[in-house]
Parts: C-alpha cells; sequence; structure tokens
C-alpha cells in the first residue's frame, strides 16, 4: 500500500511540472501569434484606408487636375496632389499609422499615353498613385516588418466625364 501511495504522489509532482513547462512554452508562442495578427489586421486597415485616399484622389483629379496642374480644389489653394498627401500625412506624422517614411504621391491624367495636367476630353483616365511605408505596431520576437517591406503602392483610376475646366 505504501508503495501505491509513493508511486500515486511522485506522479503527481511530474504531471504538475510538466504543466508548468508546457505553460511557459507555450505563453510566448501565443503572445506572438497575437502581436502578429495585430500587425497583420492593422496593415490590411491601414491598405484599405490608403486605398480609400488613392480612389478619392483619381476623383479630384477627374475634376480639377493633376499634381502638375495649376487648377486648385478649392479656395484654400491646394491642388488635388496636397490634399492627397494632407490626408496621409499632417503636422510631421502619418493620419492613418506609424509609417517609416513619409508617403509620395502622384496624380495625372493619362492623355493619349502620357501623362497631363488636366482632361482635355470627356473618356481620358485620372490616376492617382499613392505609396505608403507602413510601420508595424505590436511588437514582435521576430522581425516582422520585413514582411512589410515593400511599401504599400496603389494606383486608383477613374475616367474623366468632361474636358478642361
Amino acid at each position: 500500500m505504501k508503495k501505491l501511495r509513493d508511486l500515486i504522489s511522485s506522479s503527481n509532482r511530474e504531471s504538475g511540472s510538466g504543466e508548468l513547462i508546457v505553460t511557459l512554452f507555450t505563453i510566448p508562442v501565443l503572445a506572438m501569434m497575437l502581436f502578429g495578427l495585430i500587425n497583420v489586421s492593422s496593415y490590411f486597415q491601414v491598405r484599405s484606408g490608403v486605398q480609400d485616399i488613392a480612389r478619392d484622389g483619381a476623383r479630384l483629379v477627374a475634376l480639377y487636375g493633376g499634381s502638375t496642374t495649376a487648377a486648385y480644389r478649392n479656395q484654400s489653394g491646394e491642388n488635388v496632389a496636397t490634399t492627397v498627401f494632407n490626408r496621409l500625412y499632417k503636422n510631421g506624422e502619418c493620419t492613418l499609422s506609424y509609417c517609416s517614411t513619409i508617403p509620395t504621391v502622384t496624380c495625372n491624367v493619362i492623355v493619349n499615353g502620357v501623362a497631363s495636367a488636366v482632361a482635355t476630353d470627356a473618356g481620358q483616365v485620372a490616376t492617382c498613385t499613392v505609396r505608403y511605408r507602413y510601420s508595424s505596431v505590436a511588437p514582435v520576437g521576430l522581425n516582422f516588418d520585413q514582411l512589410f517591406a515593400t511599401p504599400i503602392t496603389i494606383e486608383a483610376t477613374t475616367v474623366t466625364e468632361t474636358g478642361y475646366r
């Protein structure tokens, strides 16, 4: 009977320490997976925001003209590229998330395959290209930023409805 009690008590001690070891190895792995999930979901949220801004920029280009035009969007004196840029980067920091470099914006109308300042006729393609370098939010033990090393590059296009205004 004593041997049986000793055997049961020794197996209880071993299983308790085994569970502790499994827990100690599981917690960091789960934390890395959680932070990775946060980073990936944040990346796609930022990418969606950049797409929306680029799409709005392409619509504005179709109405008012591109980066090199003197046509201004409103009384404030902002041209389309400046308007799009200010939605991405304001007061020295990115507005959508943390970003490692300043975003770049190029907006133009494509006339006969060449970038032009303004649309000369209806049916021409207005394009706005945004390059935004995402920087991860949550810390991860791995070098997770290499996954996002390539900047988010969105090119949105729309067709002009009228010619020069």
